[in-house]
């Protein structure tokens, strides 16, 4: 059974042009993560979730981050400010529950013919050793075509025990190794995996020129 079938079934009155709408969701920013968000809005149907932020700031310093579940998300999702989303909340309310029409783009400027690529991952994030590695062989021919940038990620754990921010973060909690806890039999810690991040980093900037 196709999608615009199952649609038909559940609802025989609906429009067709209801039917083959891009379902977009926009929700307020809270506390579980982007992931959860992002997840439970394909669950529900979406085709793109659009987070508006419950705060004022300038979200082009917000990190959408994976916090280690993202694995099989198939949507795409951004985050907008505080304004922006009210007045889209609010236009909503105005409706009173009727459709609204939202049109999203993903642009980024590309003033030449180089391609920007950035990796955010971690050095404890085998999925993502296992991609670099397999890459590695198609870079030397995409070396002068690709900016490739590694990008590492990191969590604050403000809330956590000392005993715990002493062995997996730096900074009193600042920074910690993300969904990373102490595991018995493998001595790898959260500030080992980010002192290797560090060091990666460096060596790529040392390197890449």
């Amino acid at each position: 059974m196709s999608l615009d079938d199952h649609v038909k079934e559940k609802d025989p009155e609906v429009k067709a042009e209801d039917r083959m709408a891009t379902k977009i969701v926009v929700v307020l920013r809270g506390n579980c993560t982007f992931v959860t968000k992002v997840r439970n809005a394909e669950r529900a149907g979406a085709s793109l979730l659009v987070v508006a932020d419950s705060t004022k700031e300038e979200v082009k310093n917000v990190i959408m981050g994976d916090d280690g579940t993202g694995t099989g998300i198939r949507i795409p999702a951004m985050l907008i400010g505080k304004e922006y989303g009210d007045i889209l909340i609010k236009q909503a309310n105005v409706t009173g529950g009727s459709p609204v029409t939202l049109s999203a783009e993903f642009v980024m400027p590309h003033p030449d013919n180089t391609v920007e690529v950035e990796l955010w991952y971690s050095s404890s994030n085998t999925i993502a050793l296992d991609f670099i590695k397999e890459f590695d062989k198609y870079m030397v021919d995409l070396q002068d075509y690709i900016d490739f940038t590694p990008r590492y990620v990191t969590w604050g754990c403000t809330g956590c025990s000392p005993s715990f921010k002493e062995r997996e973060c730096y900074s009193g909690g600042k920074y910690c190794a993300p969904n990373h806890g102490f595991m018995k039999g493998m001595n790898v810690k959260g500030v080992d995996i980010l002192t290797e991040d560090l060091r990666e980093h460096c060596l790529h900037n040392r390197l890449k020129n």
